[in-house]
């Protein structure tokens, strides 16, 4: 029906020494045509992004992979890290963290305009420390992470 409606809200927490101002920007968003055919052939596109982007942490490991597949305004949200909000800063962040990752994905939507999804599922690193993951994906030349957020699992 055209309107927007919360999926999730899930956040981080960072150190208060760490707060930072950040400049706040806005942008209007354009709601676009909906066709179900072309949500189910988006649907299939950002699937295989992601699939790609999992094989490619594998493979290439995860800051190369972070490199390809992450839009230049995403946004990466990680527990005891203050939030970034370009692609630079968020691969610093992400390479804070260990680099021997694998991701297993549990579920994914699609807009019905075709352009922006998410997928969420768990991660396990060299540790076999655990966390929750959730990228949102958007069309920007191709299937690009716009949001990344982890969070480590209770012990």
């Amino acid at each position: 029906d055209g309107t927007w409606k919360v999926i999730v809200d899930n956040g981080i927490s960072y150190p208060k020494e760490k707060k930072q101002k950040e400049k706040e920007s806005f942008v209007r968003l354009k709601l676009a045509n909906t066709n179900q055919n072309a949500a189910e052939s988006a649907n299939a596109g950002m699937l295989e992004a992601e699939n790609s982007f999992i094989q490619s942490v594998k493979n290439s490991g995860i800051v190369k992979s972070y490199q390809k597949y992450a839009s230049a305004s995403m946004r990466v949200y990680r527990h005891g890290l203050f939030p970034t909000t370009k692609k630079e800063g968020g691969i610093a962040s992400i390479n804070a963290a260990p680099h021997q990752v694998n991701f297993y994905r549990v579920a994914s939507r699609i807009a019905s305009s075709g352009d922006l999804g998410y997928t969420y599922g768990f991660s396990v690193d060299a540790k076999n420390d655990s966390s929750c993951y959730i990228h949102v994906w958007k069309k920007e030349n191709g299937w690009k992470i716009a949001v990344d957020l982890m969070e480590p699992f209770k012990k």
